[in-house]
């Protein structure tokens, strides 16, 4: 099929049909060709990455702010928070990939001051989090307590439950986890090849 010549130069509807003749016509229609193949590509490319990458973010983003909203208020359960932490992931992997597929669109936002300016400061907050500033927060306090309590005794842990360690002991038993008075629930935990999560679970939420 020939090329057809507009006023706007060449313009190709055909794959190379004379890749073996030496004309200069003929290298013009091979260029074209290619450029025209190449072209078609790349569009193929990027819509098929946005076809998939801007409903994963919307879809990611309803989530997060969902279950992030509902653990700011502290109305959290079950696995509300494990979902909003593993599937953070999945928003981030579908923002990098919709960026990919808009990278003009993206880098014109930031060519304008608003948008470097925008950017700058959510960048500052994410360097700033990293620090508590003197602050004692929560994930600050619950991480050296967890260790404590896991490194405790059964007997001392049976205290901060308020109940006996025996009650302790039968508790864990009737899930086939073997434990005595001395043992830390670490220990327990190896010796029985049970998680400490779970160990915790079992003593302070056995409902």
């Amino acid at each position: 099929m020939p090329t057809e010549q507009t006023s706007s130069g060449r313009r190709c509807y055909s794959k190379l049909f004379v890749r073996h003749s030496d004309t200069p016509d003929a290298r013009g229609d091979y260029l074209c060709a290619v450029g025209l193949g190449a072209g078609i590509s790349q569009v193929v490319k990027t819509l098929t990455q946005r076809g998939w990458a801007t409903p994963l973010t919307i879809g990611a983003f309803f989530l997060m702010a969902g279950t992030g909203a509902v653990i700011f208020f502290k109305f959290d359960k079950g696995l509300m928070a494990s979902i909003h932490r593993w599937f953070s992931w999945i928003f981030v992997a579908g923002a990098i990939n919709h960026v990919a597929a808009n990278v003009r669109p993206f880098t014109n936002y930031l060519r304008s001051t608003l948008g470097r300016s925008i950017a700058a400061i959510f960048l500052a907050i994410l360097l700033a989090s990293f620090f508590s500033w003197g602050r004692m927060t929560s994930q600050k306090l619950i991480n050296p307590i967890e260790t404590a309590i896991l490194g405790a005794p059964l007997n001392v842990v049976a205290d901060l439950e308020q109940t006996s360690p025996d009650v302790l002991i039968a508790r864990l038993w009737k899930q086939k986890i073997a434990a005595s008075p001395g043992q830390s629930l670490r220990d327990i935990g190896m010796a029985n090849g049970v998680g400490e999560e779970r160990l915790l679970g079992l003593v302070f939420l056995p409902d």
